[in-house]
């Protein structure tokens, strides 16, 4: 007995939904394709900086144009920057990452030129500093020309100025100002920072 083409349809429909699988769950969400696309806020978006670091007391402070000490400097230059890049390395803050390393033998350090990651500039230049403080003590200091490692790191605000004059340190300090006349109390604390003077 043979069914009508209608009939054979309906069947087929009826067999067909009961064999089918049963629905699954999902796994994802539709929210991203439907949803209204959301431009990320551009004073948050990270940028890449550059910044400047001096570290001192790496080679000997030229004293004058015969310092004989400049000439150790010069022979243990390689082994020194070497040994200060390895430490530096250690800091992770904000993609911190060393451009060049560019010594200034006669004020006894290191401009070192570096790159970082930051929305905020001024809070990832504390954040890197504290670290640098962190790793140079964990890591037993500055390397130094003398083995004593007692060098600082210091942020570089601007630009440096690596200048190559015959102008060497001195403990002489001269002090000009205009305006009203400064109490000697003033200038000691003024200069306090520069260490002990007399």
């Amino acid at each position: 007995m043979g069914l009508s083409q209608a009939a054979a349809q309906k069947l087929t429909c009826r067999l067909f939904k009961r064999t089918s699988p049963p629905e699954q769950l999902r796994l994802y969400s539709d929210i991203a394709l439907n949803g209204a696309h959301v431009e990320p806020d551009p004073s948050k978006v990270a940028e890449v900086f550059e910044g400047w670091l001096f570290v001192d007391s790496v080679f000997p402070i030229q004293i004058a144009r015969w310092d004989f000490r400049h000439f150790i400097g010069l022979l243990r230059e390689e082994s020194l920057l070497d040994a200060l890049k390895c430490r530096l390395e250690y800091v992770r803050a904000h993609g911190f990452k060393i451009v060049s390393l560019e010594p200034h033998k006669k004020d006894g350090g290191v401009f070192v030129r570096f790159a970082y990651t930051a929305s905020d500039s001024e809070v990832a230049l504390k954040t890197i500093e504290h670290e640098l403080s962190e790793v140079t003590t964990t890591h037993g200091g500055v390397p130094s020309w003398l083995g004593l490692s007692k060098g600082k790191v210091w942020m570089v605000r601007g630009t440096p100025w690596r200048e190559d004059m015959y102008r060497y340190a001195s403990p002489i300090i001269k002090v000009a100002f205009d305006g009203p006349d400064v109490q000697e109390q003033t200038l000691y604390h003024l200069f306090r920072v520069c260490r002990l003077f007399f």
